[in-house]
């Protein structure tokens, strides 16, 4: 399996620097994942699935044009054209039948999604801790203010998140203080 992995790192990679003239960026995460076709064993029956994740801007990316039409198809809001996110290089370039926003904000919700699947890989600093708790006040003025809120959890719930993450937000500026 390491074998595999290998030639399949050395392919995206060769693919990255071909097509964007440069190396993959320090803050930028390769994520594989190797599936191999049941009705046979053969090593050239692998397939890899691949996305990069760029840590400062909390997104997703491919190499390759990617059609998220049937991921984003039942938000609300979107055009029926088709979007172009950014050709510049190392930026993502994605194809979809919905608004810029919309795609920028669906990949910034697989980016937390991987974030969740990899929760030790990832430093936390205070800037995460602050984004954490201004989304989690968010939810908390949604559940006081709406006879309809959009937040699954009681305003206790919230209230115990809030203090959890405040607690380890304390905790990380005394380790940074010691």
């Amino acid at each position: 399996m390491l074998i595999i992995l290998n030639n399949f790192i050395k392919q995206i990679e060769q693919k990255f620097v071909r097509r964007n003239n440069y190396s993959q960026p320090d803050d930028v995460e390769l994520v594989l994942e190797v599936t191999k076709a049941e009705e046979t064993k053969a090593e050239e029956a692998n397939s890899c699935g691949y996305y990069y994740v760029e840590i400062p801007k909390r997104r997703l990316f491919w190499l390759d044009s990617i059609d998220l039409s049937n991921d984003l198809s039942a938000v609300r809001g979107g055009e029926v054209t088709r979007t172009h996110i950014s050709k510049e290089p190392g930026n993502l370039f994605i194809i979809c039948s919905s608004t810029k926003h919309t795609v920028e904000l669906y990949l910034e919700s697989q980016y937390w999604y991987h974030f969740n699947l990899f929760p030790n890989v990832h430093a936390v600093n205070q800037d995460l801790y602050d984004l954490v708790l201004n989304t989690i006040a968010d939810g908390r003025t949604d559940v006081q203010t709406s006879k309809t809120s959009t937040i699954n959890m009681s305003k206790e719930d919230l209230q115990e998140m809030t203090e959890v993450v405040e607690g380890m937000k304390s905790k990380l500026a005394f380790d940074e203080t010691s």
